[in-house]
């Protein structure tokens, strides 16, 4: 006997429920049409209602946390819930559930998949503002796009010399049988040669029968047991500043969403590239730069547009015995001293560092030079300093100076030679006047 025969409060209910649907009119007019009683009705949309509530909530809470609700779960769901109590027995509603399920579910895990790949892109983007080496952009990549597409190795190539590339980074799965292979140079015929030099991708799954791929690649492939092969060029501003290479040691596929997602990759990298080289290049020149400015055999102190310091060289150092890390940052007409060569102080509206910044011209230089302060007393020096300007922007400016207290010793020795000479010939020709007149 079922539990609403032994419970009178569930008769109750039924009776309601019952005399509900044989009042509805419209109730009435299904089980006039189809036989179908009001009651049967009735019961058929609540129990579509509650699938399709545990459905929507299953897949709201999924794709909330951004996984994928596959159609095994949904189906497992509704299995529990049309086969429970009576529900089977007097509704078969479970196949067609089931079947609108399934696609629900497809179109969840084609979502989820789109999702996957926007998380992986983002990850990526976020990943290569911080990286400061083309190595590190190498492993930022391969974390992003192991989630989707696995690869088993990524590889980035730079260009070297006229057309030819270098590999410069390996991360991956199989980066540690690939690390022989770093530093490994690769000319215009090869596969990513080739890339380079024609701007189109290349993927194959048979690299080692592939005859885009040169036969001496192709043996490293067989070697490598590599099945699958991508090769991106990497392009910014119609410029190749390299090109990214990802392979497979196991049989694949990508279907054209996923190589369109490793294009995205490949120009969101090129971006980092770019400026990684750029960088290193930046840091090179200004290397060299600065190993030239040290070895300048005077004074040389450059300033920012607003007349601090940023270089300070070794001669500088020696003459005012003040180190770079001192005076760096400092203003240049603070850290440095000026008097006029008569002792007077330099006003502030003559200061050559001053001059040269406000009026974006060579500062005017006495013919007697400065005295500049030192710890041992007042250095005589020469100042010149002038702007370093392009267009209309002001970059700062840039000061030689020259320690001239030589120069004016042997200045001082020569009108003292000039003196002495002048007086010891003026002397006998002044007797010889003298004995002439006597005579």
């Amino acid at each position: 006997m079922c539990l609403a025969h032994r419970n009178p409060t569930i008769l109750v209910g039924i009776d309601k429920y019952r005399l509900f649907a044989n009042a509805n009119p419209i109730l009435r007019l299904c089980n006039e049409v189809s036989g179908i009683s009001g009651v049967q009705v009735l019961a058929g949309v609540a129990v579509f209602s509650a699938l399709a509530c545990a459905v929507s909530f299953a897949l709201f809470a999924r794709l909330r946390h951004r996984t994928r609700v596959t159609a095994d779960e949904i189906a497992s769901a509704i299995d529990s819930l049309t086969t429970s109590g009576s529900a089977r027995a007097d509704y078969q509603f479970g196949a067609e559930f089931k079947s609108v399920s399934k696609s629900l579910a497809n179109a969840s895990d084609e979502i989820s998949d789109d999702a996957s790949r926007i998380v992986a892109i983002q990850r990526l983007s976020a990943g290569l503002i911080t990286a400061e080496s083309i190595q590190d952009v190498c492993d930022v990549t391969d974390e992003s796009l192991v989630h989707f597409i696995e690869p088993d190795s990524v590889t980035f190539w730079v260009p070297v010399g006229s057309g030819g590339l270098e590999c410069v980074a390996i991360s991956g799965r199989s980066a540690v049988e690939f690390k022989n292979y770093l530093g490994m140079r690769a000319d215009e015929d090869s596969l990513t040669g080739s890339v380079m030099k024609s701007g189109e991708a290349v993927v194959t799954f048979d690299p080692q029968n592939d005859e885009r791929i040169s036969p001496p690649n192709r043996e490293i492939t067989r070697a490598l047991g590599i099945e699958a092969y991508v090769v991106f060029p990497l392009f910014v501003a119609n410029r190749s500043v390299g090109i990214i290479s990802l392979s497979w040691t196991r049989p694949v596929y990508l279907s054209e969403s996923e190589v369109s997602i490793i294009e995205l990759a490949a120009a969101h990298v090129a971006l980092a590239v770019d400026r990684i080289i750029h960088e290193e290049q930046t840091s090179e020149s200004a290397a060299r730069l600065r190993a030239m400015l040290y070895s300048v055999g005077e004074g040389l102190v450059t300033t920012d547009s607003g007349g601090h310091i940023l270089n300070w060289n070794r001669t500088i150092s020696s003459m005012t015995t003040r180190s770079e890390e001192w005076a760096r940052g400092r203003l240049a007409f603070e850290a440095i001293e000026l008097r006029y060569a008569d002792g007077d102080e330099v006003p502030k509206g003559e200061n050559p560092f001053l001059v040269a910044l406000r009026d974006r011209s060579r500062a005017p230089e006495p013919e007697d030079g400065y005295l500049m302060a030192t710890v041992d007393g007042w250095l005589p020096v020469r100042v010149a300093a002038a702007p370093v300007y392009e267009g209309r922007v002001l970059y700062g400016s840039v000061a030689v100076i020259r320690d001239i207290h030589v120069e004016r010793e042997l200045e001082e020795m020569r009108d003292s030679l000039i003196s002495t000479v002048s007086h010891e010939l003026k002397t006998p020709l002044t007797m010889v006047q003298g004995f002439a007149e006597l005579l």
